[in-house]
């Protein structure tokens, strides 16, 4: 795998799994925001991050707490290298069970919160990142 160069790097959704394996990759050489919105995951990540990463509660359903991510990233770094927009889960129920809220919290964090993560955070993104 070819070095990654990024100076500065948000991961949303990098509290577990991919996202905090990205993060632990990065370590060596860029500093790390990582969002995730269980307490428990943000403190094992911390934990295992250590201060080289910023662990950020930011729930990537909601329009509010991404803007507020935003300012948060504008505030700690100013401008940043790298986006890794990363945050999903599934609610499993049968088909025939799935119903319109089940729906709709799936929806609102696998497709409507990176959208608009992307769009609060893009003009952020140092020229070239």
């Amino acid at each position: 795998m070819e070095r990654c160069e990024a100076k500065r790097a948000v991961i949303i959704g990098g509290a577990s799994g991919m996202g905090l394996a990205t993060a632990k990759m990065l370590l060596d050489g860029a500093r790390v925001l990582v969002t995730g919105r269980s307490q428990a995951g943000l403190e094992s990540a911390r934990k295992e991050l250590g201060n080289g990463a910023v662990v950020v509660s930011s729930d990537a359903r909601s329009l509010t707490e991404i803007g507020a991510l935003a300012s948060q990233e504008k505030a700690e770094f100013d401008t940043f290298d790298l986006l890794f927009v990363n945050p999903g889960f599934g609610l499993f129920a049968p088909f025939e069970n799935t119903t319109e809220t089940i729906y709709d919290e799936m929806f609102n964090l696998n497709a409507k919160g990176p959208f608009f993560a992307v769009q609060k955070l893009a003009p952020l993104i140092d020229r070239g990142g």
